[in-house]
């Protein structure tokens, strides 16, 4: 593992000269994480030692951590500190200088050239860092980008990443209303009908969602996600897909869907002699339009899931909607 990250120093040290006003402005700071399993939680913490909750029983790592002009979303740590601590299998390809580290299913690429990170098969948006001599990669987009659950806390200038049931599923089934929403108290609240509570500014796979809760005597049956973005909701619907198909296999159906004969008609009308780009571009069309929409389903003995991509030309919005349902639960707007 050393002997990897050693390399990679090598290779970009030249690219300290580009981030010398980046250099003047960090803030250094030591942190602990907690590397756990499952049900456990990790914990950024300003100060050395300082665990903010020290219930859980896990092994303690030190990490150099950066954080650039007191944004949480620019808390960078050392890459090599954090695969060797959390578990990855790091490889170095020379060739195309690459950092392959593998975890269960996670795959996560560092392209050196490039200052860019791939987690499987999809870019993240921040770039790595070169800093003081070392290999630092952001924290909150790697951990969203694999499925945890991020909290911070502004007061205490603290983060907690928190391991997920489920890729897509926080609570387990039956949780009550009320740990629900103690839980949630750091999102903003858009409804709360007793038998749903809502919430914006969800994070899921680092996409900012809304999520619903439904409830049936008090316990969870129902959680529902909305993403509302026209211009990316082809790329973010397929991201989804993708982690939904590597969690519960093939889906049972995966399709696009007309409205109704006529459009599928002009649909085919309007691509005739068309190249695969034009196609594309017309489908899309249709998509926002509202003419058509891709759906996806899986079932599992315990719950359903639910994906569907659709548009509306009278409000201008691509919706991406995902909902996981306790099989046997139906929801009929009401208590």
């Amino acid at each position: 593992m050393k002997i990897i990250f050693d390399e990679i120093t090598d290779l970009l040290e030249m690219k300290m000269v580009r981030e010398g006003n980046f250099l003047k402005r960090k803030v250094l700071i030591i942190a602990t994480i907690l590397v756990g399993l499952l049900n456990s939680s990790t914990i950024l913490a300003q100060d050395e030692g300082n665990l903010i909750d020290d219930q859980f029983n896990n092994t303690q790592l030190k990490l150099n951590t950066i954080n650039i002009e007191s944004n949480p979303n620019d808390l960078y740590v050392q890459a090599r500190n954090y695969f060797e601590g959390s578990g990855f299998e790091v490889t170095w390809d020379e060739v195309e200088r690459k950092v392959i580290a593998k975890k269960d299913s996670s795959e996560i690429v560092i392209n050196i050239d490039q200052e860019l990170a791939i987690i499987n098969g999809f870019p993240i948006e921040q770039p790595i860092r070169m800093i003081d001599e070392s290999l630092y990669i952001p924290i909150i987009e790697i951990s969203l980008a694999q499925g945890l659950k991020v909290k911070y806390d502004d007061d205490r200038k603290n983060l907690q990443l928190t391991n997920l049931i489920d890729l897509f599923r926080e609570f387990n089934w039956d949780t009550n209303l009320d740990e629900i929403k103690n839980r949630s108290k750091w999102l903003k609240e858009l409804a709360d009908l007793g038998y749903v509570v809502a919430y914006s500014d969800y994070k899921l796979l680092n996409f900012n969602t809304q999520v619903y809760y439904h409830f049936r005597e008090n316990r969870l049956k129902e959680i529902a996600y909305r993403l509302n973005d026209k211009e990316r909701s082809l790329e973010r619907f397929s991201k989804i897909r993708y982690e939904l198909e590597q969690k519960y296999g093939k889906p049972e159906y995966d399709e696009p869907r007309f409205i109704n004969e006529k459009t599928f008609n002009s649909f085919i009308e309007a691509t005739k002699d068309k190249n695969q780009n034009e196609v594309d571009e017309i489908f899309f069309e249709k998509l926002v339009d509202g003419d058509l929409s891709i759906s996806a389903a899986w079932k599992t003995e315990e719950f359903t899931v639910h994906l569907l991509l659709s548009g509306s030309n009278k409000k201008d919005i691509t919706n991406i909607d995902l909902s996981i349902r306790q099989n046997g639960f139906v929801f009929t707007g009401g208590k």
